[in-house]
């Protein structure tokens, strides 16, 4: 092992350090996938889901048809890859898109290409957003908040949660997720209890002091 100084870079994303400031983007990991899939030209838009859309598996086609065969020529697989590792790591923005989209990877038709797609238009012009924490005095709050849809997926009507957690007085997230209930629950806050147990056990091994 050797020191190479100061972070920069890590696995696709710039890491930016002044006193008391640390930054995190994927600004370029962006730029090269738009580049990849053929999007670097297209015109950006504002969100990165369209709420009118109904993305379900009952319009996926069947094995041979026309749809089917044009399908196999576009990286469904590697735009919707590419899309929840920027989500996972730097923008949990896109985060509950990127997750609903993941779930045709078997078999998607056109309305889910063009929903993956619209993800990356989004990330194009927002690619300069990053994760900002910045050293405050005060304490440190461990604190999260969760929602769900209550049955919102078309094809089994099953609910989608997501939860992010943050820590006052430091900035950005530190954790989110979001994914669809595999069953019934009573509570849907069975996973964020998990995860702020998690999080507030590793903080404490860290010598972080929790208020």
């Amino acid at each position: 092992m050797d020191d190479r100084g100061a972070l920069s870079w890590f696995l696709g994303m710039q890491v930016k350090q002044s006193p008391g400031t640390v930054t995190v983007n994927q600004s370029r990991y962006i730029e090269d996938c738009l580049d990849r899939f053929g999007l670097a030209e297209r015109k950006p838009v504002g969100t990165p889901a369209d709420i009118s859309a109904q993305l379900s598996k009952k319009c996926c086609s069947e094995a041979g048809s026309a749809e089917a065969v044009s399908m196999k020529a576009e990286d469904y697989r590697g735009v919707v890859g590419s899309l929840l590792y920027i989500a996972e790591q730097t923008r949990p923005d896109v985060l509950a898109t990127v997750t609903q989209i993941s779930r045709f990877l078997e078999n998607p038709v056109t309305v889910h290409w063009v929903a993956a797609k619209r993800v990356l238009r989004y990330l194009k012009g927002s690619k300069g957003l990053e994760l900002c924490y910045t050293k405050e005095a005060g304490g440190l709050k461990l604190y999260g908040s969760a929602d769900a849809d209550m049955a919102g997926d078309l094809d089994d009507r099953r609910s989608t949660t997501g939860y992010s957690f943050h820590l006052q007085n430091l900035g950005a997230a530190i954790s989110w997720s979001t994914k669809k209930q595999p069953t019934a629950v009573i509570s849907t806050s069975e996973a964020e209890y998990q995860e702020a147990l998690y999080l507030r056990s590793l903080l404490v091994k860290m010598g972080v002091v929790i208020d």
